[in-house]
């Protein structure tokens, strides 16, 4: 993938706005830049002096969710509370993110672009180990965890769980809501990680 960075212009924050909401929405099989310039109300050279391709709008989404994820993911955290608490209150802040993707948008990830949906994996696993392998230290300071379950096993089976979730795997084979599966995991972490 190329270098990319988060626009902090006006301009530039509400092409991505638009963009974010189209490509998530639709997926971007069928976004164009002709479509973007329709939506946000804004002519495509304007949009080429900020991003200078379909790619680099496409990695700059990217970015920027993770950035809010990140934002979202460290205020749960500074909100205090025990394991438990923090657990719930992240996996709430990932159900809410993960609503924002659609079925198309998962879709294009995994059939049109396998190297697009690596890097966006990898950009999303990046983010979320370093919180929950925080998490789960606090989990361990507080005496909370069980002593034979080893911190990697943990996250081996958080990356899997969320990963399954995010690309609609787990969904097309349970039949249910991104929210009830969200609290299903949270129960299924918490009750097999937590000490009696």
């Amino acid at each position: 993938m190329s270098k990319s960075k988060i626009h902090d212009s006006a301009e530039a924050a509400k092409i991505l706005t638009v963009a974010r909401r189209y490509v998530f929405t639709h997926g971007f099989r069928t976004f164009t830049m002709d479509t973007l310039a329709a939506e946000a109300d804004i002519g495509k050279k304007v949009i080429y002096t900020h991003f200078h391709g379909k790619q680099l709008l496409l990695e700059a989404l990217i970015i920027a969710k993770v950035a809010d994820m990140d934002r979202d993911l460290t205020a749960a955290q500074e909100a205090g509370g025990n394991f438990s608490k923090q657990m719930h209150a992240m996996f709430s802040v990932l159900r809410e993110h993960a609503e924002e993707y659609s079925e198309p948008f998962i879709q294009d990830l995994l059939e049109v672009s396998p190297a697009f949906f690596e890097w966006t994996k990898n950009k999303r696993t990046q983010l979320l180990t370093g919180h929950f392998a925080k998490l789960f230290a606090q989990g361990r300071r507080e005496g909370a965890i069980r002593s034979d379950i080893s911190d990697d096993l943990f996250m081996t089976i958080y990356e899997m769980l969320t990963s399954g979730i995010l690309m609609g795997r787990i969904l097309k084979k349970t039949d249910t809501t991104v929210a009830e599966i969200y609290n299903q995991t949270v129960s299924i972490l918490l009750e097999g990680t937590l000490k009696r």
